[in-house]
C-alpha cells in the first residue's frame, strides 16, 4: 500500500500483487473512491505520475507485517517497491505499518452489503484509505476521515494514546466476573513500578448488571484504562464510543482506554497469542492446519491471529455447533485477500478423529481443564488423537499445566500455556494505556514468582 501526502492533498495506493487500488483526500476529508485501477506491472510509473501531478511531499509505503511485527514475503515486496519509488520519485518515501488494514477493509465492505463482485476493487481503495488515515492521525493533521462512497461502511480508527503520566492510584485495572483468579495485577503492577508510575492496577469484580455503571466511571478525566475479561468482552461494546481496528477485526474488546473522555475499545488478544505462539513456541503459522476448541471471545481473537498469519485451514470445534458455525462465517465470506479456509465442526471425538492426522496446531479456548472450572481434570481434545509433531496451545493459565497440555506433552508434542498469551496481550495493553514500552522480562518474572508460591 502507498499513501502520498501533498500540500493539503493526499493519495493512497493499495499495491497488491495483482491489482492497484486508489483512495484520494482533500484538506477536509479523506475519500475512499473506486477510482480506475492501474495495472500492477505499471504501478510504479503510475504512482510516480500521480505524486508528481499532486506535487506530493511524501509517499507513505505501508508494510504488510505479520501480527507480531515480523516480516513476510509481502513485506519484502513492499520494501522493494518503496526502494524503487525512492529512485524514481522526488517526494520523500516513508515506510508505514499496515497490519489488519486489508482485513478491516474487507469486513467493512461486507458489513455495508457491498456486492461480492465489486468487493475486490473496493477492498483495495478502502485499505489504502485506512493506511492513509493512520498516517494522517499520527501527524495530528486534523483531517477528518470520511467515505465519499455511501456503499462503503466507515471502519473504526486505530488510536495511539498519548498522556501525561501523573496518574492517581486505582485509575487503571481490570473488570470481569468473577476475578478471584486474575494474575493481571501481578504483572501490570510490576510494569508500573518499573517505570515509576504512581498507579495501582486494581481488580474490579463487576457483575453483568453493574457493567454499564462501572464503564461510565471510565470517562472521568484522571481515569487511564481498564483491561476487560470474561464475561464482558462483547457486552462492553455498546457502552463505549469507538473500536480500534484490532477490536473491530476481532469483534471483541479486552482493553478500554480513556482518550480525553472518549472510550476506545482495543483488542490485544490476537497479538498476544501470535507473539506467544511464534516467539516463545517457535511455531510457524503460515500454511499450518489448526483446530480451535471453543467459540467465545478468546477463540475469535485466536482465529483472527491465525487467519492474519496465513494459516492454511482453521477448524473451529465447539460443543454447540451453531456457535462454531456463526463464528466461522465471519471468515467464510471474507474477500479473497485471505487464503485461509475456516470451517466449523462439533467438539466431539467422532468429528475430530477424521481430521486429527493433518492437524499441526491444537488450541483450547474452552474452560475445560481450568482450575475451579466445570471439568478441571479433563482435556477438550482426546489424548489419543495427538501426535509428537503437533503443538498444543491452551488459553487456560490456571493451572500452569492443564490436562490438555499434559496430553500434548505425553504424546511428545510441544505444549504452551495461557500465561504467555496473558502476559503478552497485557504488554500490548500496557503500552496503549501508558505510552511506555512494556518491560516484558519483569512482567514474566512477576508472574513466575506469583505462580511458584
Amino acid at each position: 500500500m502507498v499513501a502520498a501526502n501533498a500540500s493539503g492533498r493526499c493519495i493512497g495506493v493499495d499495491h497488491g500483487s495483482v491489482r492497484v487500488g486508489l483512495a484520494v483526500s482533500d484538506p477536509s476529508r479523506t475519500i475512499a473512491s473506486p477510482l480506475p485501477h492501474v495495472s500492477s506491472s505499471n504501478a510504479l510509473n503510475e504512482v510516480v505520475a500521480i505524486a508528481t501531478k499532486m506535487d506530493a511531499r511524501e509517499i507513505i509505503v505501508g508494510l504488510p507485517l505479520n501480527m507480531d511485527g515480523t516480516w513476510s514475503d509481502s513485506t519484502r515486496a513492499a520494501r522493494d517497491f518503496a526502494s524503487e519509488l525512492r529512485d524514481a520519485a522526488t517526494a520523500d518515501v516513508i515506510m508505514w505499518d499496515e497490519r489488519l488494514s486489508t482485513v478491516e477493509a474487507a469486513r467493512s465492505l461486507r458489513a455495508s452489503g457491498t456486492k461480492r463482485r465489486k468487493r475486490k476493487s473496493r477492498v483495495d481503495s478502502t485499505a489504502a484509505s485506512l493506511v492513509l488515515q493512520s498516517y494522517l492521525d499520527s501527524k495530528n493533521s486534523g483531517i477528518d476521515f470520511d467515505f465519499a462512497d455511501s456503499n462503503v461502511a466507515q471502519p473504526a480508527r486505530h488510536h495511539q494514546t498519548t498522556r501525561t503520566l501523573d496518574m492517581k492510584p486505582e485509575n487503571i485495572g481490570i473488570i470481569g466476573y468473577p476475578l478471584g483468579h486474575t494474575l493481571s495485577p501481578v504483572f501490570q503492577n510490576a510494569a508500573l513500578e518499573h517505570h515509576g508510575i504512581n498507579a495501582n492496577f486494581t481488580a474490579w469484580p463487576v457483575a453483568p448488571d453493574d457493567l454499564a455503571a462501572k464503564v461510565a466511571t471510565f470517562r472521568e478525566p484522571e481515569f487511564i484504562a481498564s483491561c476487560v475479561t470474561l464475561p464482558h468482552k462483547l457486552a462492553v461494546i455498546p457502552l463505549i464510543d469507538e473500536l480500534a481496528d484490532t477490536a473491530a477485526a476481532v469483534g471483541a474488546v479486552n482493553w478500554i482506554v480513556n482518550d480525553s473522555g472518549k472510550l476506545i475499545g482495543h483488542n490485544t488478544d490476537a497479538a498476544g497469542f501470535y507473539r506467544a505462539l511464534t516467539e516463545l513456541g517457535g511455531f510457524k503459522v503460515d500454511g499450518c492446519n489448526a483446530v480451535v476448541a471453543g467459540a467465545g471471545g478468546a477463540a475469535r481473537a485466536i482465529v483472527q491471529a491465525l487467519v492474519s498469519g496465513n494459516a492454511s485451514c482453521v477448524t473451529i470445534a465447539n460443543r454447540t455447533l451453531d456457535r462454531a458455525q456463526s463464528l466461522a462465517s465471519a471468515w467464510q465470506n471474507e474477500s479473497s485477500e485471505s487464503a485461509t479456509k475456516v470451517t466449523a465442526i462439533g467438539l466431539n471425538r467422532d468429528e475430530l478423529a477424521p481430521i486429527a492426522p493433518d492437524v499441526d496446531l491444537w488450541v483450547n479456548t474452552t474452560s475445560v481443564g481450568m482450575a475451579g472450572g466445570p471439568a478441571p481434570d479433563q482435556s477438550p481434545i482426546p489424548a489419543d488423537l495427538m501426535r509428537e509433531d503437533q503443538t498444543g496451545y491452551d488459553a487456560v493459565y490456571a493451572p500452569p499445566v492443564t490436562p490438555f497440555m499434559q496430553a500434548v506433552k505425553d504424546a511428545g508434542g510441544t505444549a504452551l500455556g495461557g500465561l504467555t498469551m496473558l502476559v503478552l496481550q497485557g504488554a500490548v495493553g500496557f503500552e496503549l494505556a501508558t505510552g511506555k514500552p512494556a518491560p516484558v522480562t519483569e512482567m514474566f518474572a512477576a508472574v513466575e514468582e506469583a505462580t511458584s508460591k
